[in-house]
């Protein structure tokens, strides 16, 4: 007679889910999965972060990620068991966190514009260099021209890939300026407005 005893032991879970550190795109809802088990990373998973470039998947949080962490793509395979930067035990969260590229820089010239005959006489504001995550302050106007007062910097051309967004807007010195480039060597140039006294 042969006995057949069989373990109900019910499988070890943890939480998987995802954390956009600071971009937007679509991640799958948190839910169960057998710590035992391999994860496979959605292949469908589509992140985003203006101004950055996406690198991949990280179990230690961003802050710890260093040129030697590896990082998971979409559609890599995950075991939690024996894993090289995590220990995971019954009821734990495990998280993978996007990581991103350094800020894309971006460089803004000014020119001095003028109106017909008339030509403006100062000093024209030197180029200024930021990123995505730094906003730059428009400058003063060191410019003047006769029978004319200085409304603003209008911006006239943006030269990064397709984008021509916020051609045309007027800033005025002090105001705060944002980009999120879409390359990684974009350009943009502000003219000065005059209008008649």
């Amino acid at each position: 007679i042969y006995m057949l005893t069989l373990d109900w032991t019910p499988a070890k879970m943890c939480t998987v889910q995802y954390d956009h550190n600071g971009g937007d795109g679509f991640v799958p809802a948190a839910m169960q999965y057998k710590i035992s088990a391999s994860y496979t990373i959605d292949d469908q998973i589509d992140v985003y972060n203006k101004g950055h470039t996406f690198l991949g998947w990280s179990l230690v949080q961003p802050s710890a990620v260093t040129a030697d962490t590896h990082l998971y793509q979409n559609g890599d395979t995950v075991n939690f068991v024996g894993n090289d930067y995590i220990s995971v035990a019954e009821g734990d969260t495990v998280t993978f966190y996007a990581i991103w590229s350094d800020p894309y820089p971006y460089t803004v010239s000014f020119s001095a514009g003028g109106m017909g005959q008339s030509t403006p006489s100062g000093t024209v504001p030197g180029v200024m260099e930021s990123d995505a995550d730094h906003p730059i302050t428009m400058p003063e106007c060191g410019l003047t021209m006769t029978g004319y007062h200085f409304a603003g910097w209008k911006l006239t051309n943006v030269a990064d890939g397709n984008s021509q967004d916020g051609v045309g807007d007027i800033y005025q010195p002090g105001d705060s300026f944002d980009y999120d480039p879409e390359t990684e060597q974009a350009a943009l140039s502000f003219e000065a407005v005059w209008e008649p006294n």
